[in-house]
């Protein structure tokens, strides 16, 4: 019997350890339906959002799965997949985009793309964002079911009134967060990250054999460059969001370019000897032409600074200034870093910078976009040439207008 019994328990035992694993079977079995699927995890604007802004109208889209295909016909079917509508069901034209940086967050962007077009993104205005069920993720895998995003664009009635409170919030931000980071950063001296934002200038002064006066001036210039560059961003966003509503207004005239541009090249001359950088001319005489002489700078400071910040020690940019009977034509030439084959369709949009990690903290993006803009209100042509490790040359034709 204590046989009998003994064997009885082994085989209860024995039942209770198999019973669990088989439901845990068929538990794994049951999902591997869905784990052939992905879903949205979130996006920006968000489904029902509301005051969603008109300019530069675009959808963040983070996806569950890694949205990177290597193949060129599957990126292709996905922008496909992609269709924005507004309340009448018109289709606006979209580019669509894949995050390097971001991939494992399974980040896409759908940008609006309306500018050789004459649709208008309008303001009070409700768009749906439709993605299809064959999108396709890395792995292969698909959405498998329509996903929509709807949102309403922001009343276009109050928009001057919106940009001054975001210009507000965001210098204040600027401001608050630029204190909150150097309070972290003198609670944290010994980390390394911090060091590089915070000076201790006695420490600074014993490092370097410098004079702590002279460790201070420095700090105070380095923080100067800062609020000038935030300045300057704020000036740039403004212009920008001018030029979209048709506000902004070039006041013309009869201008030496050839003295003007040779003034610009000579004063950027000492911002690249910091560098050890040369700026060379081949500046034609006499080439006058009817342009808004502050754009006009504009462009040059933002095309030769570009070319001194993107170069190596040693480097040089040079600055060409010819013309014909009807046209000025400019190039700015440089042996920097370069662009590559990739970014180069990309660099005339917004906030676009091909790579965070050697891009100068001043340059917020908008540089070239706002230098397009200023060639477009003059009736101009600008395009660029570049290869990684030779350098990139920016050809801009004006027309010469009779007064």
């Amino acid at each position: 019997m204590k046989r009998i019994g003994a064997l009885f328990c082994l085989i209860i035992i024995t039942m209770t350890l198999l019973v669990p694993a088989s439901f845990a079977a068929d538990s794994s079995n049951s999902g591997n339906t869905d784990s052939a699927r992905f879903t949205i995890e979130s996006s920006t604007p968000e489904d029902g959002a509301t005051g969603v802004s008109v300019e530069n109208l675009s959808v963040k889209i983070y996806f569950s799965k890694e949205m990177l295909p290597e193949s060129k016909s599957i990126r292709q079917a996905n922008a496909k997949q992609f269709k924005l509508t507004n309340a009448k069901g018109k289709e606006i034209p979209i580019r669509v985009y894949y995050s390097h940086k971001e991939r494992k967050d399974g980040l896409m962007m759908v940008v609006s793309d309306i500018v050789d077009t004459d649709i208008q993104i309008q303001g009070n205005t409700e768009y749906t964002l439709t993605i299809g069920e064959d999108l396709q993720a890395t792995d292969g895998t698909t959405l498998g079911h329509e996903e929509t995003i709807e949102f309403r664009t922001l009343d276009q009635s109050r928009s001057t009134m919106v940009y001054t409170i975001m210009m507000i919030v965001m210098i204040v931000g600027m401001i608050f967060f630029s204190m909150r980071s150097a309070k972290k950063a003198m609670e944290k001296e010994n980390d390394q990250k911090q060091k590089k934002d915070t000076v201790n200038p006695y420490k600074e002064a014993k490092r370097t054999g410098k004079s702590v006066e002279e460790i201070v001036e420095k700090d105070k210039k380095k923080k100067a460059k800062q609020a000038e560059d935030m300045a300057q961003m704020i000036a740039h966003l403004l212009l920008l969001s001018r030029a979209d509503q048709g506000r902004q207004q070039l006041t013309k005239e009869m201008l030496n370019l050839s003295e003007l541009t040779e003034i610009v090249a000579q004063e950027q001359q000492l911002l690249a000897e910091e560098r050890k950088i040369r700026v060379y001319m081949e500046i034609e005489p006499e080439i006058y032409a009817l342009a808004d002489e502050s754009f006009y700078i504009r462009m040059l400071v933002n095309l030769i600074s570009n070319g001194i910040y993107y170069n190596r020690e040693g480097g040089y940019v040079k600055v060409i200034l010819r013309h014909t009977e009807t046209e000025v034509q400019g190039i700015i030439e440089d042996n920097g870093t370069g662009i590559s084959e990739e970014a180069l369709p990309h660099i005339w949009e917004r906030f676009y910078r091909e790579d965070t990690s050697r891009s100068d903290s001043s340059h917020s993006g908008l540089g070239l976009s706002m230098v397009k803009w200023i060639v477009d209100a003059h009736g101009g042509t600008i395009r660029a040439e570049s290869r990684v490790g030779e350098g990139s040359r920016f050809f801009f034709i004006l027309p010469k207008e009779k007064k």
